[in-house]
């Protein structure tokens, strides 16, 4: 998934979880929580962003993945908002 992020999206920063364990069912299908910057999302609005991610990873991902959560950030908004470190946020399903 790593790399498949990386080829399409040349992420300035990238960080994805795995929050599979956190889940009451548990399937072989994966919870993902990405945290992405990247130049590509310059004036694109939110949907837009989830939207390419969705599409680039539904290709190789769609029969892995149960659910994934998106933070998507340009460079620019990445330093506006001075966000330095990115905690795993825990899902509680």
């Amino acid at each position: 998934m790593i790399k498949t992020i990386q080829k399409y999206f040349k992420p300035k920063y990238l960080k994805i979880y795995d929050n599979s364990a956190y889940h009451k069912i548990k399937n072989n299908k994966k919870h993902i929580v990405i945290f992405i910057v990247s130049n590509k999302f310059i004036n694109k609005n939110s949907l837009q962003r989830q939207k390419k991610m969705y599409f680039i990873l539904s290709k190789k991902f769609k029969n892995t993945i149960y659910a994934i959560s998106m933070y998507t950030y340009t460079t620019k908004e990445w330093y506006k908002k001075k966000i330095k470190y990115i905690p795993n946020i825990i899902c509680q399903n």
